[in-house]
């Protein structure tokens, strides 16, 4: 699926002007002269962000975000899937909080510079800050509603990007095992006691944020389609004891890990990186029966 922008010229009408993301799709659309033909719109300047379209179009999806419009086109190009073999290789990934995964390679996957969204989620908080201050129904709200809009997309944008991007590494040529993440339910929020209904829910909150915000689940979307694309194949295991167990002698206990960053083996006294030694034990776990093959 490809991503396009789309010019100032024949915008579609959306029904509602409160919704910062609106879209329509249709199954008719052709491009001609470097511009998108749409049904009852008619030829709209377009950017191509991804190369020439070449191929017969299935659909198109029009949307609507930050005031600005995109175009999502669906297509066939003709080429077949590659079909190929891992080699033998195979790689075990830890995702996490503070570090964003972590190889069996001893390999630490973080955001680069140009991916790094620290001030970008500051300067968002600013404008939501901004936003709640400004009166309901005014002109300088829909303004700061729109900005905020910007900065929203901005940082989407820039996720999406180093997701597609550590994925399309991590596919090429090796067998991929993860675990079997259940993301909905790690960012449920807390239950507190009867008595007091908000305990832990703060402490819990943060952490909810923190598990979105490194969107494993897109993550994980996007490194099946592409595995399966390349030949390769992505194995899902029990997480069970994948950050207590010692990868050097097996050993299973909480006091193996102290500490967020550190793994020291209580009975062999093996150290490591807590990360690193999940991710040896996430390679050497056996699927939990969801294994994602190249057809």
């Amino acid at each position: 699926m490809q991503g396009h922008c789309l010019g100032a010229v024949g915008f579609p009408k959306f029904k509602s002007k409160h919704n910062s993301h609106q879209s329509y799709q249709s199954s008719i659309a052709t491009i001609k002269n470097k511009k998108l033909k749409l049904p009852k719109i008619g030829e709209v300047k377009t950017k191509f962000h991804r190369g020439e379209i070449v191929g017969k179009i299935k659909t198109v999806t029009v949307s609507y975000e930050a005031n600005q419009y995109f175009a999502s086109i669906n297509y066939e190009d003709g080429l077949k899937e590659l079909m190929g073999s891992n080699n033998g290789k195979s790689i075990g990934i830890d995702v996490g909080v503070a570090v964003f995964a972590y190889t069996s390679e001893n390999k630490p996957i973080n955001p680069t510079k140009e991916h790094d969204l620290t001030k970008d989620i500051q300067k968002m908080i600013k404008a939501q800050k901004s936003l709640s201050r400004k009166k309901k129904g005014s002109a300088n709200r829909i303004k700061a509603k729109t900005k905020l809009a910007k900065k929203h997309l901005k940082i989407k944008n820039k996720r999406n990007d180093f997701l597609h991007k550590i994925s399309n590494e991590l596919s090429e040529k090796q067998t991929v095992k993860v675990e079997d993440l259940k993301v909905k339910n790690m960012s449920k929020k807390a239950k507190g006691s009867i008595k007091n209904p908000n305990m832990r829910a703060s402490a819990k909150s943060g952490l909810n944020r923190s598990i979105l915000q490194q969107s494993w689940g897109k993550f994980f979307e996007l490194l099946e389609y592409k595995l399966k694309r390349n030949g390769r194949e992505l194995i899902k295991v029990n997480p069970k004891y994948t950050s207590q167990k010692c990868s050097r002698c097996g050993h299973i206990s909480k006091e193996n890990r102290l500490k967020q960053t550190q793994f020291i083996c209580t009975k062999c006294n093996y150290k490591a990186n807590a990360d690193y030694n999940a991710s040896i034990n996430i390679l050497n776990s056996n699927a939990v029966g969801t294994t994602v093959k190249a057809s």
